[in-house]
């Protein structure tokens, strides 16, 4: 996405599977009521959490509409605030854990608002009970120095956080809550940023966008989806009715998508590709496959395996991975139900998946215990590992081979 005036012809406005992020914010339509709302409960309390379902658009929300209100100013002297959007990451080792440990406490500084998007980390990247209520003591402790805390969570995990004495302390009563978006915002979210990059839109194809979003679960993913591949289609600088349609409207864009990218890769960077995707689905949920992981970029294949780096870097180039120089997670959960292909694969070898999971995050916890051999996997765990293994050697990375 270019930035508005920049002079690029006719650039793409909408995000596809990625959410808006800070930058994106001159983008951002739809949500000024919710945003407003949000900062208006800043304004007079310190902690947030907000709420929603998976696809109702709240870390879009936050990092889009309310961080850059915040650094423009919208509250007395905020523009001074010093914001750091994270979330949970590895447990102990990542950003958040970084900035939390070395907090400068000293009286004067800055103000301090932290946004912690994807809580429900917290549940899917190997915490310990104690690693949970240790972060939620440092979160309090900041609290307590006089920071801000924004915390977003899906929906369905909020009754897996209120289990954490020291989350429910913290965000217990202070919810705001993200509803699906009602219509006259959805007209806005596609009309506005068609108009400021130089689009016109035809007749009709509001309506038929509105209408096929509605009453759907989650469905903002796969609008910008929808109409990302509607301006690949586009004549001219005129989205058109039929390019909507051609690329499967709300409900089939998302899989056109995926497998145009998938169908972009040679046979072996295929197996490489679902080996990723895989590895980037939590896999100890019951009954759930949209549930995304955020997994070290380190760990993602054995480092000499070309193809499957090949893969991993088309798959970002595609919007179905997001990546940054620490970690990779799957660009919205949408992917994990709307792709029948993934979807396929995650029901396949669920308890394949389970014995991964484990494998890789024991790995992890072996490396952070300095290698101690009591770490290592033993007894009936290593035998059914093992034997999983045996049947996909390739799946295994360096450090869980090692």
């Amino acid at each position: 996405t270019s930035e508005p005036g920049s002079g690029t012809a006719w650039a793409c406005p909408y995000r596809g599977l990625l959410p808006f992020d800070v930058e994106d914010a001159p983008w951002f339509f739809g949500r000024e009521r919710l945003v407003a709302e949000t900062i208006a409960r800043l304004a007079s309390r310190p902690v947030l959490a907000v709420v929603g379902a998976s696809g109702s658009g709240k870390s879009s929300m936050v990092r889009a509409g309310v961080v850059p209100a915040i650094q423009g100013g919208v509250l007395p002297r905020s523009d001074a605030w010093r914001v750091e959007v994270t979330t949970p990451g590895a447990p102990r080792t990542s950003e958040l854990w970084r900035l939390l440990n070395e907090a400068d406490r000293r009286p004067g500084r800055p103000p301090l608002l932290i946004v912690v998007d994807q809580l429900e980390e917290v549940f899917t990247l190997g915490y310990t009970d104690a690693d949970r209520e240790a972060l939620a003591q440092l979160l309090e402790e900041e609290v307590r120095e006089g920071a801000r805390l924004v915390a977003v969570v899906r929906g369905d995990q909020m009754a897996a956080v209120a289990e954490v004495p020291g989350l429910a302390r913290l965000l217990g009563g202070r919810d705001v809550l993200v509803g699906p978006i009602r219509e006259a915002e959805l007209r806005d979210a596609i009309i506005r940023p068609a108009g400021l990059a130089g689009l016109r839109v035809e007749d009709g194809l509001v309506e038929e966008v509105v209408a096929d979003a509605r009453g759907a679960t989650g469905v903002l993913p796969l609008v910008q989806t929808a109409l990302l591949e509607t301006w690949v289609h586009r004549l001219g600088r005129l989205l058109t009715v039929e390019g909507y349609r051609s690329s499967g409207g709300v409900r089939g864009a998302v899989a056109r998508l995926a497998e145009r990218a998938y169908d972009g890769l040679s046979p072996a960077e295929q197996d490489a590709a679902r080996r990723i995707l895989l590895r980037l689905a939590d896999a100890t949920a019951d009954g759930r496959h949209d549930l995304r992981r955020r997994v070290p970029r380190s760990e993602m294949a054995p480092a000499g395996d070309t193809a499957a780096w090949s893969a991993f870097e088309h798959l970002v180039q595609h919007r179905l991975l997001a990546a940054d120089d620490e970690a990779v997670e799957v660009s919205h959960e949408a992917l994990l139900r709307e792709w029948p292909r993934l979807r396929g694969w995650l029901e396949d070898d669920v308890t394949g998946r389970r014995l991964h999971q484990r494998l890789s995050e024991g790995a992890r916890a072996w490396v952070d215990d300095g290698r101690d051999p009591a770490s290592l996997l033993r007894g009936g765990r290593l035998g059914s590992t093992e034997d999983w293994a045996a049947g996909d050697p390739e799946a295994l990375n360096d450090l869980e081979r090692e």
